[in-house]
């Protein structure tokens, strides 16, 4: 890894002429580990909704929501995971109904954090039992039954409950 530390930022930018209407430091911290070449520091992207912006910087294990305005309004500290090959992370968040879902997914745990959008506040997570790398994202899918979060990794599929963090099986 890199001996300085890196710096995480956020940008805003205008739609009309691409104009950078404000930026914000996310997070300044000396890297865990090294990162394979074709791959960033930042892999990961934002994912928006009307209450705010979210950017997990996997790489630094950080996760913060902004408002529309620039103004933080929370950050947690999560996993920072080992990844296969030394490829470095690539998940990003999902939304689903004022949640804010990571996976962390890597060769020392395998986990799913759930957290309130507005808040922060932790709400669940979910341990798989099979360990292993994935640069996937967690999907939100509303089907005809329900909705969903789907995680993969490795050999194995999960569909969560958004709600409860439970393991969604059958009807």
């Amino acid at each position: 890894p890199p001996k300085a530390p890196l710096t995480w930022k956020l940008f805003c930018l205008s739609e009309q002429d691409g104009g950078v209407l404000w930026e914000r430091e996310i997070v300044q911290k000396q890297a865990s580990y090294p990162i394979h070449p074709s791959n960033s520091w930042q892999t990961e992207t934002p994912a928006a909704d009307d209450a705010g912006v979210y950017v997990f910087c996997g790489a630094a294990g950080v996760l913060s929501a902004y408002g529309h305005d620039g103004a933080l309004m929370w950050q947690r500290q999560t996993e920072v995971c080992r990844t296969s090959n030394g490829f470095g992370t690539g998940s990003s968040p999902a939304l689903a109904d004022g949640r804010v879902i990571v996976q962390l997914y890597g060769e020392d745990s395998a986990v799913v954090r759930c957290f309130d959008s507005i808040t922060g506040k932790p709400l669940w997570s979910f341990e798989r039992p099979d360990k292993g790398t994935s640069w996937s994202s967690p999907l939100v899918w509303r089907n005809r039954l329900r909705t969903e979060v789907v995680c993969s990794g490795g050999d194995r599929l999960d569909a969560l409950d958004p709600v409860t963090g439970a393991i969604v099986t059958g009807k």
